[in-house]
């Protein structure tokens, strides 16, 4: 079975799961970092590529359904672990106690993990299987 036979919510499964670990490994180069936030965009990745394997086989159970929604949930935790440990250093940047520098991995982090939290909630409200062929 072929990408191109899953429904549309797996491809973004699948996509958002690439960005889950993007975002993990972007976040190794933050300058303070959390071990739970890997915890959290970790087990993302793992059950984002459970999920696309198991779509890819085309043994989705019922169970699968709630993927999606748990990937985002585990996204959005890992976002805000992330913020509580940079409050301080994003409040001297905005002071201008300290440049910029310190956290533009943190700020693309961000956005890269909320690129994936939203793409894991839309594809929560999609369909989750295999399309027939036709």
């Amino acid at each position: 079975m072929t990408m191109k036979n899953v429904s549309k919510g797996v491809a973004i499964s699948t996509a958002a799961c690439v960005l889950s670990l993007a975002a993990t490994v972007i976040y190794a180069f933050v300058m303070y970092k959390l071990p739970v936030v890997f915890v959290f965009l970790i087990a993302a990745v793992l059950l984002g590529g459970a999920y696309v394997f198991a779509a890819q086989k085309g043994n989705m159970k019922p169970v699968f359904g709630i993927v999606p929604w748990l990937n985002s949930m585990l996204t959005a935790g890992a976002l805000v672990a992330a913020v509580y440990l940079m409050v301080n250093q994003i409040g001297y940047v905005v002071s201008s106690l300290d440049t910029i520098d310190t956290i533009i991995a943190f700020i693309i982090y961000e956005v890269v993990a909320l690129i994936a939290m939203i793409l894991n909630i839309v594809s929560s409200f999609m369909s989750a299987g295999v399309e027939k062929a036709e």
